[in-house]
């Protein structure tokens, strides 16, 4: 049958349908949806028709894989596979954790409403609810219901706490957060080894009322600090590396080179993601 249908296409035609099989899979598939559904890291993933971190798939085959990496060689170093991601999304990094780690136990955060809602298919259709404990709220300063701005088209990987303007238009809706110290304590104090962070600016919200979680489970940190979403937040790159300095954390690139008040600005130009573990565990 190939080889009739090679005779029969256009080579140009064939060739497209060869290089593009997994995109056309995914078309004819999802026809029509506005849920649509992928295969990923050996599960099926549910997402929102024109997602852009679908979009980067269809070319990077393997989403953030250079951060993944980096989280899973801690978790299978780590006697505790224990996984927080905070500001899941969709899902992506949490499929890739347990797709690596079968004994990995994950506790995701995202109050985005279209990104819950898929993310929590997601879990069910591969069954997943005994490895990923999801809620559908958000990490920040304080507790109670806070303001969060959700974009109106189709990129929802930019939705924060505030504006930042890298995406579409958007509006306020109101959703329920608690900070990372409370969370801890009412979850049984789990013993977390490896944290993943990326709220679109937030991020020392988040750090700043963990310090008790930070101080007793000491887990390796892997988090966002992108000049475009700071430039809406009251602080910069430089506070949340004295912040996290201050707390006995060293701060790295992924490719293991010191980072420091001193000379983030210059890092920040080139990279968005850092590390930072405990000086007690270096």
């Amino acid at each position: 049958m190939k080889h009739f249908l090679k005779r029969i296409i256009p080579r140009p035609l064939w060739e497209f349908a060869r290089t593009h099989r997994a995109w056309l899979i995914d078309f004819i598939t999802n026809a029509g949806a506005s849920v649509c559904r992928k295969r990923y890291r050996g599960f099926t993933v549910y997402y929102n028709r024109g997602n852009a971190l679908i979009d980067r798939l269809r070319k990077e085959k393997y989403f953030e894989k250079v951060l993944c990496e980096r989280i899973i060689g801690d978790l299978n170093r780590s006697e505790n596979k224990v996984f927080l991601d905070i500001g899941a999304n969709i899902g992506l990094i949490t499929l890739s954790v347990l797709s690596n780690v079968p004994e990995a136990r994950v506790y995701a955060f995202e109050p985005g409403p279209l990104q819950a809602g898929v993310f929590e298919k997601t879990i069910a259709e591969n069954n997943l609810s005994n490895r990923v404990i999801f809620y559908r709220k958000a990490l920040g300063e304080s507790v109670g219901i806070a303001k969060f701005f959700v974009h109106d088209g189709a990129d929802i990987a930019k939705d924060g706490f505030k504006n930042t303007g890298r995406g579409e238009g958007g509006h306020e809706i109101s959703v329920s957060i608690e900070t990372l110290d409370d969370w801890w304590k009412v979850a049984g104090k789990p013993p977390v080894a490896v944290v993943k962070i990326d709220t679109e600016g937030a991020e020392l919200f988040v750090l700043r009322e963990g310090k008790e979680f930070l101080a007793t489970v000491k887990p390796i940190l892997y988090l966002e600090i992108e000049l475009s979403n700071l430039a809406a937040y009251p602080h910069t790159a430089v506070d949340i590396i004295r912040f996290l300095n201050s707390i006995g954390y060293g701060v790295s690139t992924l490719d293991g080179i010191a980072v420091s008040p001193e000379n983030i600005d210059e890092f920040v130009k080139k990279h968005d993601t850092y590390r930072a573990i405990s000086r007690t565990l270096s």
